[in-house]
């Protein structure tokens, strides 16, 4: 299909961020990064969106996009060894003992973060 016509904006317009420590054993560190969005539709080409079903089907679509988008950036962020999430310091604090059996520094690539993202649509346009 035509990829002009292929598109959205949108724009966050309240989010919400959780982030829990799944498995806390130095041997096997597991974060869950959870996030939701409340979102506004500013651009959409297709502009049909005037039932609950469709945008229930876009929030789902979105979700997932994001999610993957969210999974490959942190891939990115793992191999660079960037903690820009600070992760290494809230796992520091709940679990010291932990912590301190591993060299966060060499371990953090290895380290399973799960992301998940939910978005809800609030708003799609003039008549909400």
């Amino acid at each position: 299909k035509s990829k002009e016509n292929n598109y959205i904006t949108i724009q966050v317009t309240d989010a919400k961020r959780d982030i829990k420590i799944v498995n806390p054993d130095h041997r096997n560190v597991t974060f869950s990064l959870e996030f939701e969005f409340n979102t506004s539709i500013l651009e959409y080409p297709k502009d049909n969106l005037d039932t609950d079903k469709k945008i229930e089907m876009l929030n789902k679509r979105l979700s997932a996009i994001l999610t993957k988008d969210a999974e490959r950036i942190i891939t990115i962020l793992q191999e660079a060894n960037s903690d820009v999430l600070s992760l290494g310091r809230k796992y520091r604090v709940k679990h010291y003992d932990e912590y301190m059996k591993m060299n966060w520094v060499t371990e953090y690539p290895n380290v399973k973060i799960i992301p998940k993202i939910k978005v809800n649509i609030t708003q799609t346009g003039i008549i909400s």
